[in-house]
């Protein structure tokens, strides 16, 4: 099993929880890669009990933890440790943490493009990163050689089955198919309805929750504002009839819905095939 997040106390005073990927599923996502042998050093970041080290098929391997639980990780920040320039082909590997936000997914993914000799990235990510505003962070010659969906109950946490969301990604720097969404369309609305503003809308859907549906947002209020093209009880009953469960975050609930992502799911439920 291998670390996702530390119980360690944040500025807001939360905890973050310690999940453990299940060892097989460390195997699955390491089938994925194929032989390893193409690579002069295997790195990874957050090593924690070193499930994930231990299956490595490497001569040359690392393990890295601000707070090892396995007698063969090092205890290091990532965000301080330095590849070795000699070695020529590099590959990141791993489970990082995820953070609020998922910031601290994005800040190794960062770290590890920063270095010239990492040719592989490969991380088990929370499935918010198969979207094409988290994919901005890769490089344009970079590409998602491959994703794996890892299904349900990948984890334990306090030592039963967990579900978090997520998927293997490899990216690399080599040429191919690359997976990652293209930028969708500018989407204005649909025939129910037309995306308006602060000052002209009819109501205003949350983009974390789109079944609340209120005429008086706050200024602070994360959503869409809509300006009907029906009457708006008719709008209102046919958003939250919408089944919206099939977009969700890392914890398991509704994850923020851009206006294409609002849209497209609006237009599966009510555009006739």
């Amino acid at each position: 099993m291998h670390q996702l997040n530390r119980r360690t106390p944040t500025t807001n005073g939360e905890a973050l929880y310690q999940y453990f990927t299940k060892s097989e599923v460390v195997r699955r996502c390491l089938v994925q890669l194929g032989s390893l042998s193409k690579y002069d050093l295997v790195v990874e970041p957050s090593a924690g009990n070193g499930t994930f080290l231990e299956a490595i098929e490497h001569e040359n391997k690392i393990g890295l933890d601000i707070d090892p639980q396995h007698n063969s990780v090092i205890q290091a920040d990532w965000f301080a440790y330095e590849i070795p320039d000699e070695c020529a082909r590099v590959l990141v590997v791993g489970n990082p943490p995820y953070g609020q936000y998922h910031k601290l997914s994005s800040a190794f993914i960062r770290r590890a493009l920063s270095f010239e000799n990492v040719c592989t990235i490969a991380f088990i990510l929370p499935n918010v990163y198969r979207k094409h505003t988290r994919q901005r962070i890769i490089p344009q010659n970079w590409r998602i050689a491959s994703i794996l969906d890892l299904g349900r109950n990948c984890f334990t946490l306090d030592g039963k089955d967990h579900h978090v969301p997520t998927s293997f990604f490899v990216l690399d720097r080599s040429e191919g198919l690359d997976l990652r969404v293209r930028v969708p369309p500018i989407i204005t609305g649909t025939r129910d309805f037309d995306f308006g503003t602060a000052k002209d809308f009819d109501v205003f859907v949350f983009g974390a929750s789109p079944k609340r549906i209120i005429t008086d947002p706050k200024p602070n209020n994360r959503g869409h504002y809509l300006k009907a093209k029906v009457p708006v009880a008719m709008l209102v009953e046919r958003i939250r009839n919408v089944d919206w469960k099939g977009n969700s975050c890392a914890k398991g609930g509704v994850y923020w819905l851009t206006k294409h992502e609002f849209v497209e799911q609006y237009e599966k439920r009510y555009t006739p095939h």
